[in-house]
């Protein structure tokens, strides 16, 4: 019986990848006499060899992980004739499961990735684990495991969240070198539909906001909604990142901890108008304290803020609520509604061109319906 889901439809999706996974030659695992052997074909031959192996459950996966790797080293034009780097004991195999390479994958990208994306690698552990599929080989991810797992992220996941975990899965086997044509065949046939975008703060609604926003914050969510910054941008800002005529973004403060700007990337903010007027406002630090802080002098929580600060201030001021991030959006909206180049906000805000005119078409370059009825 074929696995259903109300994602995806019916198997049949993976039907027109067949023919790429047909190109990974076959490697079977076979018992004789008590012992494993490998049987494959290679340059038109049928071949078969002894890998030094007694059958019994955890050989099996070992012989099958050999096989991975022969049936791969085929494909790569790089098999071993000789055979030495398949056969015990010269060839020492780790076996290495789904959870074991989850767990590597997110360990190498904490390096470089925020906290936020680690713990959404984390949640797809988790669900992994708890799907029951943790334990299955890398290379042995059937479309049948797919499914299961997506039919247990469907409880608590919308398709937005399901495509996105089912993304960062494919990436990590592709960091072992793995290609899961199935795994490819269901993330494509997943259809999200389009979210709409939330709308940026109007003047009248920044207004309102500030007048019920705490003295001591008020600096921080003005300079936020005047240069453009990320939360975290704003909040790692210190002293020795500011020169006479720009600021330096190159690190943010995220979940308490100050890591790298997003992708790694640094950039420079031009300081005029009232960005640079709030700072030259605030009495001047050593170059390693913070600018924007809390009332002890620390750097401040993200959801402190957001719980005891902004959400009481859009509540007391009668504005829907929208996420503090959308300060940047509101940036990115009146800069360029006030006619700003998108190649000029895209400099000061980080994103990609293609990501402005992606996410902000209706905005750029004054774009307005013909007038062709007739009154």
């Amino acid at each position: 019986m074929q696995p259903q889901s109300t994602i995806g439809g019916s198997t049949n999706v993976v039907t027109k990848f067949k023919n790429k996974l047909n190109k990974r030659p076959k490697v079977t695992v076979e018992v004789i006499r008590k012992s494993l052997r490998l049987r494959f074909t290679y340059n038109s031959k049928q071949l078969a060899f002894h890998v030094g192996l007694k059958d019994n459950d955890w050989n099996r996966r070992k012989a099958q992980k050999i096989a991975n790797i022969v049936s791969r080293d085929i494909k790569h034009d790089n098999f071993d004739e000789s055979l030495a780097r398949y056969k015990q004991p010269q060839h020492t195999v780790e076996i290495i499961d789904l959870e074991q390479l989850l767990s590597g994958f997110i360990e190498y990208k904490a390096r470089t990735v925020s906290v936020s994306t680690i713990h959404k690698y984390q949640a797809l552990l988790s669900q992994i684990k708890d799907v029951g599929i943790a334990d299955k080989l890398p290379d042995e991810l059937l479309e049948s495991d797919i499914y299961k797992l997506i039919r247990f992220m469907e409880v608590s996941c919308n398709r937005r969240v399901i495509k996105e975990r089912l993304l960062l899965l494919q990436a990590c086997l592709r960091w072992a070198d793995i290609e899961s044509y199935e795994l490819k065949a269901v993330i494509q046939s997943i259809k999200v539909p389009p979210k709409q975008p939330p709308k940026p703060f109007t003047v009248d609604e920044i207004r309102s906001i500030l007048s019920y926003i705490p003295e001591r914050y008020i600096p921080f969510v003005r300079f936020t909604l005047a240069s453009g910054l990320r939360s975290g941008e704003a909040r790692g800002l210190r002293w020795r990142h500011v020169c006479d005529t720009y600021i330096w973004i190159g690190e943010c403060i995220t979940h308490g901890k100050q890591v790298a700007a997003k992708n790694n990337k640094s950039r420079t903010v031009p300081l005029t108008g009232t960005a640079a007027e709030i700072l030259r406002s605030l009495p001047k630090g050593e170059p390693d304290e913070l600018i924007f802080t809390s009332p002890t002098g620390k750097a401040i929580k993200e959801e402190n803020f957001i719980n005891r600060v902004w959400k009481p201030a859009l509540d007391a001021a009668g504005v829907p609520y929208r996420r503090f991030y959308l300060c940047r959006h509101t940036f990115v909206s009146h800069a360029l509604q006030s006619g700003m180049k998108p190649v000029e906000v895209a400099t000061i805000t980080g994103h990609s061109v293609d990501v402005l005119y992606k996410n902000y078409a209706g905005v750029i370059g004054g774009l307005k319906l013909p007038e062709y009825l007739p009154k």
